[in-house]
């Protein structure tokens, strides 16, 4: 993830059917250019703390708490020396445990915490209370514990965002395996993702690609693109380009990237 330590959990059981991961990177001080990290877009909602951190790490003062919304474009981040990132990456329409979330109105955008639910307020005292980094990440998760999703939306659009990361899925064939009607599932995949079922396939192949593209040395683009579901290599570039802001082999040589 870049210049510094990173760490990635597995969520506790209570939150593993909503939460993908928990992660902490430690940012190393030093007489370097600050790096820079390029975020790509995975149809996640991501909740973040950043910290600042002195000597051995130790945690001086927490400067914002932040919930991050779906994005459709890459984002750069700054890997600034002596600054810690204690996060939760939720499953894709799964961020129903965060408080106050309405994933439609945070799409592109980045939100303190506390403008979405008061609730936070707690959370921001036990981080207070930690010495280092990696004790913010069983205080997120204590506060997270214990809340859930609610209604029947919101296991369809978990169904559905599952069978559209699937190559070759079509928004009317899935709405027909789940019994509702196509504009139902629009309103619930809308609603529960924050993206519209058809930019999020989009994306979802995206990430697919990405993936097959680092398994692989030199991979044939043109290979590639049929396999991941894009019509030709220039198809495949195009939406690299939208997505991550360079086109595919320029994305393996661009710095350090993620999907945080």
């Amino acid at each position: 993830m870049g210049i510094g330590e990173f760490h990635q959990f597995e969520a506790p059981t209570p939150l593993a059917t909503f939460v993908d991961a928990f992660w902490c990177h430690v940012s190393v001080g030093g007489n370097f250019d600050t790096p820079r990290l390029r975020v790509l877009p995975d149809g996640c909602i991501d909740f973040i703390a950043r910290l600042d951190v002195g000597h051995r790490g130790k945690l001086v003062e927490l400067t914002s708490l932040t919930v991050c919304g779906p994005m459709d474009r890459h984002r750069m981040v700054d890997l600034s020396p002596s600054v810690a990132w204690a996060g939760v990456r939720f499953r894709c329409g799964q961020a129903g445990p965060l408080p106050g979330v309405h994933p439609p109105e945070i799409f592109g955008r980045q939100v303190p915490a506390l403008d979405c639910s008061p609730r936070y307020a707690c959370l921001l005292d036990r981080i207070a209370a930690c010495t280092t980094p990696m004790e913010v990440l069983p205080a997120m998760a204590t506060f997270l514990t214990g809340q859930s999703p609610e209604g029947p939306a919101c296991e369809r659009a978990a169904k559905a965002v599952e069978m559209l990361g699937q190559d070759g899925a079509r928004i009317s064939q899935v709405a027909s395996v789940l019994g509702v009607a196509e504009r139902t599932l629009h309103r619930d995949i809308h609603r529960s993702v924050g993206l519209s079922p058809k930019s999020l396939a989009r994306i979802l192949r995206f990430q697919k690609a990405w993936a097959r593209m680092q398994s692989a040395h030199l991979p044939d683009l043109c290979a590639l693109a049929l396999e991941a579901g894009y019509a030709d290599q220039s198809h495949i570039t195009r939406e690299f380009q939208e997505f991550a802001g360079v086109p595919p082999r320029a994305l393996d040589d661009s710095g350090p990237k993620t999907k945080l």
